[in-house]
């Protein structure tokens, strides 16, 4: 796969999504799941690696970066997955099990999200639906940005919360509360003690442990490798 520059989170957090042993396959991203990336940028790197495995992948950005942004996804889907791939009995042939594990684009959606400027919950493509994970990598590198980020992450993770319709995998089931994964360099003390005042006065709010990375190659996400995922739950959503 090729990308252009990215921030130093986002490789790290793709391998761990791209690793077959994560610990949140099966339970928190399943086929049914639904996935918000806030900032996406223009690599798409998560969106590729988590497409494949969920049922739809929201990409969002400002509007300069959409044109590459969807340029980027397009060249790096309908390829084989790394850990599908085999030696081929022909020239330029897939076999068949290759075929069935082609990344696609088709259920990932672009979509156009200025946090400053637009409310998430104006969004179209998100009006009717019902988001299980929010992701933001590196969003936060600025003190002036916090607020409205913050505000998005909030109605974000509210979306739905309205809709009778909370089907899951065919039953009916009361909805989960989504869950927002937000991964950031540790870069500045000044930044990062009021973004993590403002998210936890919104969100319970904790570090995923070591323990979520063991033997995944992704040792700079735990405690002293310079990087953190934190994950928060509306408080709103905690009975």
């Amino acid at each position: 796969m090729l990308f252009p520059a990215l921030w130093k989170v986002t490789p790290l957090v793709a391998a761990w999504f791209g690793h077959e042993h994560n610990p949140l396959y099966g339970t928190v991203i399943n086929s049914s799941t639904n996935i918000l990336e806030l900032g996406t940028g223009v690599a798409g790197m998560i969106a590729v690696t988590l497409a494949p495995r969920i049922k739809h992948y929201y990409a969002s950005d400002q509007e300069y970066c959409l044109k590459i942004l969807q340029k980027n996804i397009d060249t790096n889907s309908n390829i084989p997955h790394d850990s599908s791939r085999k030696k081929s009995t022909g020239k330029n042939k897939h076999s068949k099990n290759q075929e069935e594990t082609l990344i696609s684009s088709r259920n990932i959606s672009v979509i156009e999200l200025d946090w400053e400027t637009t409310s998430v919950k104006h969004i179209p493509e998100l009006q009717s639906c019902i988001l299980d994970v929010v992701i933001a990598c590196d969003c936060i590198y600025n003190e002036n940005l916090i607020p409205s980020f913050i505000e998005a992450l909030v109605d974000a993770c509210s979306l739905g919360m309205d809709n009778e319709e909370h089907s899951r995998n065919g039953s009916e089931q009361e909805k989960r509360p989504t869950l927002a994964l937000i991964a950031q360099e540790l870069r500045s003390f000044d930044v990062m003690e009021p973004f993590m005042a403002a998210f936890c006065e919104q969100f319970q709010v904790a570090r995923i442990p070591d323990h979520m990375y063991k033997d995944l190659g992704v040792d700079d996400l735990k405690e002293g490798g310079g990087f953190v995922i934190h994950v928060g739950i509306l408080k709103s959503d905690i009975v």
